[in-house]
């Protein structure tokens, strides 16, 4: 049987995930529209839609919405299924691989078992799935383990790009950036930096903003002592990761420790590239947030690897570093033969 997909769409809040989600649904819905509209007899797939049930934002009298009381999915089609993400394989038993595909929303909430292994193990049954999560909390730092699993198990990852930042917005109008981060108000002031898991379901206080406008109080407290020899270059930095799933970087060895990269920049270096992360000895949890760290003062970050190692785990390094990301390529076998994305 030939093998599934995973396709992932990540972003802060309010960036139009789930929109994007049901972007599958709206476009079976407008080739059936087209397919009978000239009478032609086709087969689908079947849609079965789920997400956690910790969030029931979307949820009213079995009926999927969109983040809103008005805008439903059975506006657009009438013939998919809702299921709880906590129960999926068994949602999925008797299912067709070759005429299913799996949309799960909120991916990032937990529902106990490893909800990544079990869509790894569909998906190499032949499923296609296609999943919304926020990559990282309110802190900037990766939401938890789970959706880092997900994240380095997908095909391919999508940035939604639908948000733009409050503070550019309001500062200067004329030229909105696009937001990468959520940031959390309480009463009216960014709350405070809390280790560990934080989830918290629901919209109020939630507000996308972009990296240079992403501020934590406390979070200073536990950023690398590095973070502060290097230069604030007040400019939107970025992460890019090159998910290199043919092995096509293994010849460039870019292994920078945190010491090199703090080096490099205070030389004046605004651009690191980064490849064999296998070689450091970091801790790979510190190492990424430092790499996020220093994209908040407008550094650019490449990373080349693939995000899973030999042996079919997520890699240590890519796991933790790809939540952070604002841009993912995959590489793939093109239909050349030559191999990128």
């Amino acid at each position: 049987m030939s093998r599934g997909s995973i396709i992932t769409y990540i972003g802060p809040m309010h960036s139009f995930k789930t929109g994007q989600l049901f972007g599958v649904v709206d476009a079976q819905q407008y080739a059936k529209n087209i397919a009978e509209t000239l009478g032609i007899d086709a087969l689908f797939y079947d849609i079965l839609i789920g997400k956690p049930t910790k969030d029931d934002r979307n949820i009213a009298n079995d009926v999927v919405l969109l983040h809103s009381k008005s805008d439903t999915v059975s506006d657009l089609a009438t013939d998919f299924q809702y299921f709880s993400a906590n129960s999926l394989e068994s949602a999925l038993f008797g299912c067709d691989p070759k005429k299913t595909k799996i949309l799960l929303d909120e991916a990032q909430f937990e529902v106990g078992g490893d909800l990544a292994a079990t869509i790894r193990d569909l998906s190499e049954d032949g499923f296609e799935f296609h999943i919304s999560l926020l990559s990282t909390n309110y802190t900037g730092y990766a939401f938890n383990e789970q959706s880092k699993d997900i994240l380095a198990y997908s095909d391919e990852i999508i940035f939604s790009a639908r948000a733009y930042c409050l503070n550019c917005n309001e500062n200067n109008p004329n030229e909105p950036q696009v937001a990468s981060k959520t940031l959390l108000k309480d009463d009216g002031k960014p709350k405070e930096f809390i280790e560990g898991p934080f989830e918290l379901v629901g919209d109020a206080g939630f507000y996308a903003v972009c990296r240079r406008h992403h501020y934590v109080p406390g979070k200073d407290k536990v950023r690398h002592s590095n973070y502060f020899e290097i230069d604030d270059l007040d400019v939107e930095g970025t992460i890019l990761v090159v998910n290199d799933t043919l092995g096509v970087s293994k010849d460039l060895d870019y292994s920078l420790s945190i010491n090199d990269i703090t080096s490099r920049l205070k030389n004046g270096e605004k651009k690191i590239i980064l490849s064999n992360l296998e070689n450091l000895d970091e801790k790979p949890e510190v190492y990424a947030r430092f790499l996020d760290d220093i994209s908040s003062k407008g550094y650019q970050v490449v990373v080349l690897g693939s995000s899973l190692d030999a042996n079919n785990k997520p890699d240590k390094y890519l796991r933790e570093i790809l939540p952070m990301a604002n841009k993912v390529i995959t590489t793939k076998v093109g239909s050349n033969g030559n191999g990128l994305s």
